[in-house]
Order: structure tokens, then C-alpha cells, then sequence
């Protein structure tokens, strides 16, 4: 075999390999997410979170919308929500008691989990869990 059809033939593998390991994770930016739990609770009313390629976010929330920006380099992610949402998160609200903006505020990385996101905070302890919105 000569060396440029080895070189060529490394060149494709590695190329193959790196492709594999980066489809196999979902893209923060590729879906609008169903937020299905909250500080280890069920989110019992509808909540979806969408992230675009230039750093800014949406939310709809049962409290209403709310958007911010986000940073995230591999693993680390900070979320930082503007203003407040339309209702308080105090019990009774709409918003069952979940401060969403607090919350996602303590993130400060996130995994892939199955076809979604687990976003965690200090020391690992999981904030949100994020599932594709179908």
C-alpha cells in the first residue's frame, strides 16, 4: 500500500469515528425541548425551552414566556433568563411553585441523556431534565 492511499485511508476513519461520536449526541440547537422535570419534580403543566445558534433562548412556560441567553462550551452551560415571568412562581400560581428563572439560573453543565439533556448544577445535582418536544 502506498503512503498516500494509507494516509488517505486514516484520514477517512478518523474523519468517520469523529463524525460517529458527534451525531451520537443531540444538539442543544437542533429541537424545541419539552421540560419534563424541574428540581427532581414532574412538571404537571406544559413547558418547552428552544436554544438558537446565536446564544439566545426562548421559553413558554404555564407562568408565560421568557427568554434569555446561554453559554455553552462542551459540557459547561449558563443559563441566564431576563426579567420575570408573567406570574410569581409562589405556590398557587400557575406556575406550581417552579421559578424557572432561578433555576435555570444555578445550571452549570449539562449531558445527554438517551435522545435529550439533564441539565445540572453544583456538585451534579440535576435542575432540569429536557426530552424532544414532539
Amino acid at each position: 500500500m502506498s503512503f498516500n492511499a494509507m494516509w488517505t485511508s486514516t484520514a477517512l476513519l478518523a474523519l468517520a469515528v469523529a463524525t460517529a461520536a458527534v451525531a451520537a449526541e443531540p444538539d442543544l440547537t437542533a429541537n424545541r425541548w419539552s421540560i419534563v422535570e424541574m428540581d427532581g419534580k414532574r412538571v404537571g403543566k406544559p413547558a418547552t425551552i428552544t436554544f438558537t445558534r446565536i446564544r439566545w433562548l426562548g421559553m413558554n412556560t404555564a407562568c408565560g414566556p421568557l427568554s434569555g441567553w446561554y453559554r455553552r462550551s462542551g459540557t459547561t452551560l449558563r443559563i441566564h433568563i431576563i426579567g420575570d415571568a408573567l406570574y410569581s412562581g409562589s405556590y398557587g400560581s400557575p406556575c406550581d411553585g417552579i421559578d424557572y428563572q432561578l433555576l435555570l439560573g444555578r445550571v452549570r453543565t449539562c449531558q445527554a441523556d438517551g435522545g435529550g439533556f439533564i441539565l445540572l448544577g453544583k456538585d451534579d445535582k440535576p435542575i432540569a431534565r429536557l426530552v424532544e418536544k414532539k
